[in-house]
């Protein structure tokens, strides 16, 4: 029974997903002692015919016996309205959520080239460590031109650790942006992937038409206490 219901819901689920989306914005909140009710308004742009809308963005927390409905205009009449439970449906990304999803890919850029460099360095710093010049009879050098490799070497060297400290402080500051960044997308993303609730409405229209209508609900999680001074 338990599979039938949840295989019902993925099915009306699926259905509003398909259907037209409508937006519309709150007129009014009514507060009560242990719940509110909330009054939205909008438009709904229809063709001939039976089809069916979607209010979405709504509470969790809907009565689905609280939900009414009214359109404005002849010739629309509406079938059916029902609350349903939204755990599918894509929403779009925030711009703000867009913008750190950038911020970090070009940071991830920069953390790679500069451990590219990095790597490149050490391979480096591994050849001249391979062919040290030491000097001596067999060798044929001189003890000025010994002193001159030597020289060139350490100063190559120095270079070297020099470059790898400075790459490697940047990497370190880029990868403290990158994982700040990455806890504000955990955060954003959190609120974001939350389910929300959807009003799915079934009408029934004879032309194309624009229609005004009015939604109205109550939902639990609000309320307010007297205080007394």
């Amino acid at each position: 029974m338990r599979n039938t219901l949840f295989f019902l819901l993925l099915v009306f689920s699926a259905q509003s997903i398909f259907a037209q989306a409508i937006t519309s914005s709150i007129d009014h909140v009514t507060v009560f002692r242990q719940n509110a009710e909330i009054s939205r308004k909008g438009t709904i742009s229809l063709k001939p015919g039976r089809q069916e809308v979607v209010l979405s963005g709504l509470s969790m927390q809907v009565n689905p016996v609280s939900v009414q409905v009214k359109l404005a205009g002849s010739g629309v009449t509406l079938l059916s309205a029902k609350y349903l439970n939204n755990y599918i449906q894509n929403k779009e990304e925030s711009p703000e959520i867009v913008r750190l999803r950038e911020e970090k890919e070009q940071l991830s850029e920069e953390i790679n080239w500069i451990n590219d460099q990095v790597e490149i360095l050490k391979n480096l710093e591994q050849v001249l460590n391979k062919n040290q010049v030491l000097g001596g009879r067999d060798q044929g050098f001189t003890a000025a031109q010994v002193v001159a490799l030597v020289g060139a070497q350490k100063s190559k060297f120095l270079e070297i650790k020099k470059e790898k400290r400075s790459l490697t402080k940047q990497a370190k500051e880029l990868n403290k942006k990158f994982s700040t960044i990455q806890k504000q997308l955990n955060e954003l993303n959190a609120v974001q992937n939350q389910p929300t609730g959807n009003i799915v409405l079934s009408i029934q229209s004879d032309r194309v038409m624009t229609s005004n209508f009015s939604c109205s609900y109550v939902v639990s999680g609000a309320g307010w206490n007297p205080f007394y001074d």
